[in-house]
């Protein structure tokens, strides 16, 4: 009865590799149309410890700002975070909800009671020279593993 073991084991990994958080750390533009005009933010996702934090560098018709986010929060593929604004002095909840992928995120980006905008955010990948050494997070490229288990290699 060893097949039924290896299937088990195959189906647990599974459920324990799709639970996880896809990785979001890093730069992501994203430019849409809102009522205020024409908007393109850099999103950047750093995780400390378990934590993960959002901040943005916004340019709009009215200038550039810098935004930290609240509230960010991700499980499995969906993210989440809210941006205070405020406007006219009146303050405005933005909330951003996404499904990530590898390169993009596809927002939904409802403000208020006003509206909500859908764009995609594209993952800004840094420019490394052949020479440049691979970053300790960068897991591109072919991984093989080998795992001694109770049942055989």
């Amino acid at each position: 009865m060893k097949a039924p073991k290896i299937v088990l084991a195959i189906i647990l990994t599974a459920i324990t590799w799709s639970a996880r958080a896809v990785d979001v750390t890093g730069k992501w533009v994203g430019e849409f149309e809102s009522q205020i005009g024409h908007q393109k933010y850099t999103f950047n996702f750093e995780t400390k410890g378990d934590k993960l934090t959002a901040t943005a560098e916004a340019e709009s018709d009215q200038g550039k700002r810098q935004v930290v986010f609240t509230e960010v929060k991700l499980a499995g593929d969906a993210l989440s975070f809210v941006e205070m604004r405020q406007i006219q002095d009146n303050d405005i909840r933005i909330e951003y909800t996404g499904k990530v992928s590898a390169d993009a995120i596809q927002f939904t980006r409802k403000v208020g009671d006003f509206g909500s905008q859908d764009f995609t955010a594209k993952r800004e990948m840094a420019s490394a020279s052949p020479a440049a050494p691979a970053s300790a997070t960068d897991s591109s490229g072919q991984w093989r593993a080998e795992i001694d288990t109770q049942i055989g290699l």
